[in-house]
């Protein structure tokens, strides 16, 4: 009886080592630097506190398609989480990810490797698993990063050990690093429309999302080339604001605005006020991130406020 104890507490530390080999701390590091693991062309990178938003990011990744669906498993042991969205007229959005935290990547490496659902890779980059049913890859480099992608994952690969700071104004890093959801596109496909003929130029567009309770308090910037430009287009926002809200099906939307600005300071115009619930949040970054898809190959994803 006493061996078979002895035996049984032997398996039992073993799978505890097992579980726990690998994990280790992630290295301190600017959300910017973390962002330079993934590809450096996307049209939407997005940065998540997942302690404070665990829940919205899984309703989230559980709406955008069984690719996604598989990460899920993963939230317990994720702090942060960096994205990316790559977009081609004619093909389908690339969504990448670097989830930071505590995991047990040897034994995550060992249950990829040994399923049949998951195929093993080795490429120059590195070792990766490619899902059979979805096509989704993943490699977890160091027991405090997992990379997910939907077939950019050599990239994230290469750039791992060394990542290069991702070039953007020092306002959406400072965001990053402070907010509880940043959402930021350096570029806004088509511009924003101001009739017909002309567009107004824009430069970079950020929201940055922080949680007060159960609601979200939204902000957001836009940059333009010059102060006429951004003067030019903060009545387009404020018509366009009220045209994407009356699209999501927002409710109150008369009583959402009264808190809302939108005022140009310099070459930029900025938006604050917003408010949503804990259960509008995710069908609104949803909606961002489909505009953004369908923006690069027509200026209409950014939200209808030409009209």
């Amino acid at each position: 009886m006493k061996a078979r104890l002895a035996v049984a507490a032997a398996g039992a530390a073993a799978g505890a080592l097992l579980a726990l080999a690998g994990c280790a701390t992630a290295p301190v590091r600017p959300a910017a630097q973390w962002l330079g693991v993934l590809p450096g062309d996307a049209t939407l990178y997005v940065a998540l506190d997942v302690t404070s938003s665990a829940e919205v990011l899984r309703a989230a990744l559980e709406q955008a398609g069984p690719d996604l669906r598989e990460v899920v498993p993963l939230l317990e042991r994720t702090d942060r989480l960096y994205a990316a969205v790559e977009t081609a007229e004619g093909s389908p959005s690339r969504v990448s990810m670097i989830a930071l935290g505590t995991y047990p990547a040897g034994l995550i490496r060992s249950r990829l490797c040994g399923s049949r659902s998951w195929k093993t890779v080795k490429s120059p980059a590195g070792k990766y698993y490619v899902s059979a049913k979805a096509g989704l890859q993943v490699s977890v480099p160091k027991g405090y990063a997992v990379l997910v992608s939907s077939g950019s994952i050599e990239t994230l690969l290469a750039r791992f050990d060394v990542p290069i700071a991702s070039a953007m104004p020092a306002e959406v890093a400072d965001d990053m690093d402070r907010a509880d959801l940043v959402l930021y596109l350096p570029e806004l496909p088509g511009g924003f429309p101001a009739t017909a003929s002309v567009s107004v130029p824009i430069r970079e567009v950020w929201l940055d999302a922080r949680r007060a309770g159960d609601r979200y308090e939204v902000a957001g910037t836009c940059n333009t080339a010059t102060e006429r430009d951004a003067r030019s287009l903060v009545l387009l926002v404020r018509f366009g604001l009220v045209t994407w809200m009356r699209a999501q099906g927002l409710s109150d939307i008369s009583g959402r605005l009264k808190s809302v600005t939108v005022a140009a300071e310099g070459a930029q115009v900025k938006l604050s006020g917003l408010s949503f619930g804990q259960d509008e949040i995710v069908p609104v970054l949803l909606a961002l991130a489909g505009a953004t898809g369908r923006a690069a190959g027509d200026s209409s994803g950014s939200g209808g406020a030409g009209e």
